[in-house]
């Protein structure tokens, strides 16, 4: 049976819809209300929270993404502004060569990156959680902020994930706009990451899980 990767998302989180058009728009829409709300004083955050959801929608749709969530916070009145991306696609397949063990396929994963993605090897870390094992690379870029803010910078981590009993890879990306606390966030996504888990389709599904 078709596995499925889960998640145990703490927090408030608010799904994308990825589909395009209206709908996306809509769902952008009332993420940025309910995040920031619609007082007059606030228009800057607004807009460059709409900049980011936008943009995270264009690249995971032409990623193949699967599911696209935001979270406004991950503990209590704790803001904490996190975008997570499930992408599938079917060339994330490792050769037909190698065995099915989730080790050997990071492993070979592990060795590809290095050879064609130095740049993301560089940061490569192993994590290893209670659900599923991952290998982890992470970057920081600086965004120009909608105003004079200073300097500001997006953390972008991603995970691979190896689907039990395949050779396929699942990417999970993580995103967030405070770049500056790198360190805190990645242990944080190493977190989230660490507690999802493959189950057949069957299983409860994501929005299944938020509502837990």
């Amino acid at each position: 049976m078709r596995q499925q990767l889960h998640f145990r998302l703490p927090g408030t989180w608010h799904r994308i819809d990825l589909r395009g058009g209206d709908r996306s728009e809509a769902s952008i829409a009332s993420v940025v209300r309910d995040t920031i709300g619609g007082s007059d004083d606030r228009a800057r955050q607004r807009a460059e929270l709409r900049r980011d959801l936008r943009g995270a929608l264009e690249a995971a749709r032409r990623a193949e993404a699967t599911s696209m969530m935001f979270a406004t916070e991950i503990a209590h009145r704790t803001p904490m502004p996190l975008t997570l991306v499930v992408h599938a696609p079917t060339r994330l397949r490792m050769s037909p060569s190698i065995g099915t063990a989730p080790e050997q396929v990071l492993a070979v994963l592990a060795e590809s990156l290095g050879r064609h993605a130095p740049e993301r090897a560089a940061s490569l870390v192993r994590r290893t959680g209670a659900g599923a094992p991952a290998l982890r690379t992470h970057r920081s870029e600086r965004i120009e902020p909608v105003a004079e803010t200073g300097d500001a910078r997006r953390l972008a981590a991603d995970y691979w994930l190896p689907v039990p009993g395949t050779k396929q890879v699942v990417l999970v990306r993580l995103t967030t706009p405070l770049g500056e606390i790198a360190d805190l966030v990645l242990s944080l996504c190493d977190v989230l990451v660490e507690a999802a888990y493959f189950a057949p389709t069957a299983a409860p599904g994501l929005a299944e899980e938020l509502r837990r």
